[in-house]
């Protein structure tokens, strides 16, 4: 639902009493998905350079253990 400056709410009030504070959850989402997509970047950029600086030729996670 859209309020244009002036409508009226629906509970009878200005759109204007609406909570001040309203877009506060969006923003803490909004950042909580710029760490986590800057997080996967710094993964993506570290890794491969620190496999290959190893002394294994395949890390730890790709290898297979004996069943």
């Amino acid at each position: 639902m859209v309020f244009w400056p002036g409508d009226r709410h629906p509970n009878g009030g200005n759109t204007r009493d609406v909570d001040p504070r309203r877009w506060s959850g969006l923003v803490i989402i909004a950042l909580a998905q710029l760490i986590v997509v800057l997080d996967a970047t710094i993964v993506n950029i570290a890794l491969p350079p620190s496999c290959r600086s190893s002394p294994r030729r395949r890390p730890a996670w790709h290898r297979r253990t004996p069943a």
